[in-house]
């Protein structure tokens, strides 16, 4: 770093590049070092490769736990409308330039897992339009694209992209909202989803499909929630 030059874009020279020192072992000694090195890097693949793989078995297993569980739920309890127990907030705030936010955009929800991701303090500035507004303990919903199953129980007050659906509970005695969370990502619900969006360029969820009788959730009472 002490031989970069420059202040808007670093560089370093030829003549100072080609006088840079290395350490330089017997050739023996190299080719032992790069046999370590190769055998350590294969060992690090080699976790990365199970680790992706335990997620992708993790995933799958949730998946198929939610499929299981919310069919046996639809075949025991009442279906009610959605609208009947949740409402949707369309309260938007302009940021402030000058102010830093929790905001939530489509990236920051991973698909099919309900988890929050690559998050940080975002200044006002950089989000620029109007955004909607949350609030602690309700469960946001990506409604463009949905088949990315986008799903998050937030865990804080702020402001989230338009492109997403804040649902909240009209009475919190009779509605559990991380029940709702996991309702929403389960294949039962995404199917109806699925059956429902418009456009075919950039698929959105239509406020027709949230007031037609597929909008459903099994409501067995709180305990069972």
């Amino acid at each position: 770093m002490n031989n970069l030059h420059g202040v808007g874009m670093k560089h370093i020279t030829k003549g100072k590049f080609e006088n840079i020192q290395i350490p330089l072992p017997p050739l023996a000694e190299q080719k032992c070092i790069v046999a370590k090195l190769d055998s350590l890097f294969e060992n690090v693949d080699k976790a990365i490769e199970l680790h992706q793989q335990n997620i992708t078995n993790a995933n799958t297993l949730m998946a198929s736990t939610l499929d299981k569980t919310f069919k046996k739920l639809e075949g025991e309890y009442s279906k009610i409308a959605l609208l009947d127990v949740m409402k949707i907030s369309n309260k938007t705030l302009v940021p402030d330039d000058n102010q830093k936010y929790n905001y939530v955009g489509l990236e920051n929800i991973e698909g099919n897992t309900g988890r929050l991701i690559d998050f940080c303090e975002t200044q006002g500035k950089e989000i620029k339009s109007s955004k909607v507004e949350f609030k602690k303990g309700i469960v946001l919903y990506g409604k463009l694209r949905p088949y990315l199953n986008k799903v998050w129980f937030s865990e804080f007050d702020d402001v989230a992209t338009t492109e997403i659906l804040p649902f909240y509970p009209i009475d919190n005695t009779r509605l559990n909202m991380i029940f709702v969370k996991y309702y929403f990502l389960s294949s039962s619900y995404l199917q109806r989803v699925m059956r429902n969006y418009s456009g075919s360029r950039i698929p959105r969820l239509t406020t027709a499909f949230l007031k037609s009788e597929e909008a459903y959730i099994p409501l067995p009472p709180l305990p069972i929630q």
